[in-house]
């Protein structure tokens, strides 16, 4: 086990790197020039443009500028914001705790409901419930995301005026208050994950209720529930697992848009605003810190799915 936990972490080094290659990239692909902006704009002199391009270290090769970025990237030093002049490290650690509670949330939902409605398709495939949760499911996956909010803000705040549409409570002030201004949210960004889940979870258990084990374990007179429970589930977690590693990625990468819709000051809609105002330090290094929040994640789940298949571990 230590020898495939060590391959695994190996594995991240050059993932790592083409990620901090991609994420420091993004400068020169990213139309706009964050010296213009801040030397006055348009109005801005050629002089002035110079002196504010040495002052942020444009006028340096890129490849000596992304050597000393991740090298300070790599000590979660992610330099000045360009428009605040405060560390990113800590408007990062600022921001984070919100974005981490709103997909933790959504995670949460989406095993709630993902999980019961993988079990009840997938241990009567074809049959009426089954038919049901894969269109409902379907539908869940091809509604995009911000449209589903827009839905849940008319029916439950606008109309009824049953949760709040916008803001944030901190769990500190009012746990209530917290939890009512996180429902939608969740419920909006958990949805397709909740309809992964499920599908996957689906896919995997109606094949195990229809190996052999299951059918002898059916045969000597074993309660259905002990069948699905103890060991049909058993056998079909580890791929559900996997699909959880995989919405990590969406979750976080999510929260761009539900935070803005929701007016959440978290991270996501940091990486926005930095978008929108040229603040090619600032989106860097939030980028950066996402994809490795993302691959440590990912590495948990890796060395889950191999405590529970032990042939993983072998290969």
């Amino acid at each position: 086990m230590l020898t495939f936990i060590l391959r695994r972490v190996l594995a991240l080094i050059p993932l790592l790197f083409i990620v901090s290659v991609i994420v420091y990239g993004l400068i020169l692909i990213v139309p706009g020039d964050p010296a213009i902006t801040l030397a006055g704009g348009e109005e801005a002199t050629n002089e002035r443009i110079e002196e504010v391009q040495k002052e942020l270290g444009l006028d340096r090769p890129f490849l000596v500028r992304y050597g000393e970025w991740v090298g300070n990237a790599a000590q979660l030093d992610f330099g000045r914001s360009l428009y605040s002049d405060l560390p990113i490290t800590e408007e990062i650690a600022e921001r984070f705790p919100k974005t981490l509670q709103i997909a933790g949330g959504a995670l949460a939902f989406g095993l709630l409901v993902g999980i019961p409605l993988g079990i009840i398709s997938g241990i009567r495939p074809r049959s009426v419930s089954d038919r049901a949760v894969v269109f409902i499911t379907s539908a869940a996956i091809a509604i995009p995301t911000f449209w589903l909010a827009l839905i849940l803000i008319l029916q439950l705040a606008v109309y009824r005026n049953i949760l709040p549409s916008r803001g944030f409570v901190p769990f500190s002030e009012s746990p209530a208050q917290w939890f009512e201004h996180m429902i939608l949210p969740w419920i909006t960004l958990g949805t397709l994950t909740a309809a992964t889940i499920a599908r996957q979870l689906r896919g995997a258990l109606s094949d195990t209720m229809g190996s052999d084990h299951i059918r002898t374990s059916r045969s000597v007179g074993l309660p259905p529930v002990k069948v699905v429970g103890k060991h049909a589930l058993k056998n079909s977690s580890a791929p559900v697992l996997t699909v959880v590693g995989l919405q990590i990625a969406y979750l976080l990468g999510g929260t761009v848009v539900v935070e803005q819709i929701f007016g959440i000051a978290g991270l996501g809609s940091y990486v926005l605003t930095a978008i929108n105002r040229k603040d090619f330090p600032a989106m860097q290094g939030a980028v950066m810190f996402i994809a490795l929040i993302t691959v440590v994640v990912n590495l948990i789940v890796d060395i889950s799915y191999a405590l529970l298949n032990p042939k993983v571990r072998v290969e």
